[in-house]
């Protein structure tokens, strides 16, 4: 098992293509990979499920999110992966400088 998901938030799940292609089309060993997952990390089976309401929510609705809606789960996305990528550089940067 991999920590790769560790921190993940719902609305990274969401733009995340093996979650969304295991939610779409599931296999046995993709519900089997995110059981695990979920199983060793409480905040990530909480992340899950939120996106996985999303998913529900959109599938099932008969009728389109308000545009201000979506305009606001974009923001909300892009401004954690920003935050995301900043801190990899930065973590890139200390750790290029402790080892010069």
């Amino acid at each position: 098992m991999t920590n790769r998901y560790r921190g993940y938030s719902a609305e990274e799940l969401l733009m995340d293509d093996r979650f969304l292609l295991s939610r779409r089309d599931p296999t046995p060993e993709s519900n089997a990979f995110w059981q695990q997952e979920m199983a060793a990390d409480p905040a990530l089976k909480a992340e899950i499920e939120r996106a996985e309401g999303f998913l529900a929510l959109v599938k099932n609705s008969s009728s389109r999110l308000p545009d201000v809606e979506v305009r606001r789960l974009w923001e909300r996305v892009n401004g954690k992966i920003a935050r995301r990528h900043r801190a990899v550089r930065l973590t890139r940067a200390i750790a290029v400088g402790a080892a010069a």
